[in-house]
């Protein structure tokens, strides 16, 4: 994230990989089952656990990337920032217009840390090496659990440009 108020383009998944980005990028399977452990994470007392990962679903703004301009990675960052404490704080909270059930507590889920989803920088992209594209088909095969698992939190860039020229 850069400091100077400019938008933040995301690389490649391949260019992330080569980059010295001081902190990990990318967050192991069993460093997110150790979040996931720790953590109380449901929504209400009848649902199962969240899972510490925030999947993006998103057009793309261009055939050559998704996000040239940083919109995207701007708006996740601004709900992000406005929601944080929802995900690390695990105190109850009420939820208005719901006081008639028995389940109007959220109990936010208390995460230390997060993963993100974001299909640009989480899958391999053109142009991909033999291994690249091996590891994008296996990937594809089950994509779509990242937008639709109960369990996972979606978050949905609606907005579109002006002249329609949506891209997916």
């Amino acid at each position: 994230q850069p400091t100077d108020g400019k938008a933040y383009v995301l690389p490649r998944r391949q260019d992330l990989e080569h980059q010295d980005l001081g902190e990990e990028i990318f967050i192991p399977a069993h460093e997110l089952r150790a979040i996931y452990n720790k953590s109380d994470a449901r929504i209400h007392e009848t649902q199962k656990k969240r899972i510490p990962v925030i999947s993006v679903s998103h057009y793309w703004r261009t055939a050559e990337h998704p996000d040239p301009d940083g919109k995207t990675v701007k708006y996740i960052q601004d709900a992000l920032r406005e929601r944080w404490e929802q995900y690390t704080n695990p105190k109850c909270v009420a939820i208005p217009g719901d006081k008639e059930s028995e389940n109007y507590f959220v109990r936010p889920v208390g995460f230390e840390d997060m993963g993100i989803f974001f299909d640009w920088a989480s899958l391999y992209q053109n142009t991909r090496t033999e291994d690249e594209a091996q590891r994008f088909k296996q990937s594809l095969k089950h994509i779509n659990l990242w937008y639709t698992h109960a369990s996972v939190t979606c978050y949905l860039v609606t907005d579109a440009p002006s002249d329609g020229s949506v891209r997916r």
